[in-house]
């Protein structure tokens, strides 16, 4: 968590990179990826210049919070029932995998992708 805590907005393009897999190896962690790594993803592009503004400043501030206070994902239970929520707008498209452990309704993954 210390190291979440600590890291420091990217000042390059390989910064932003090394952020991005990281942020990629745990985004079943994250709902709602897509729309939190736009800004970011958005540097990503051939052509674009690499300007760290106030949107990506914001973009990685929100992903830094939701790393430290995201639920705590749940292990499958076979036994128990399975639901599926999704979501899409014309920018990107997302789903969160449940399921009912009968003290509440839990996730389980998250899964998101920009269009």
């Amino acid at each position: 968590m210390r190291a979440i805590q600590e890291w420091k907005p990217s000042t390059n393009l390989r910064e932003l990179q090394s952020f991005l897999g990281f942020i990629n190896y745990v985004c079943r962690l994250i709902p709602n990826m897509v729309g939190l790594t736009g800004a970011l993803t958005d540097l990503l592009h051939k052509g674009v210049d690499y300007q760290w503004g106030l949107k990506q400043q914001a973009a990685f501030d929100r992903l830094r919070n939701v790393l430290l206070s995201s639920p705590v994902l749940r292990i499958v239970d076979p036994e128990c029932s399975f639901e599926v929520v999704t979501d899409a707008s014309d920018i990107a498209i997302g789903e969160v995998l449940l399921q009912d452990f009968g003290d509440g309704i839990q996730p389980i993954a998250y899964k998101s992708r920009k269009l």
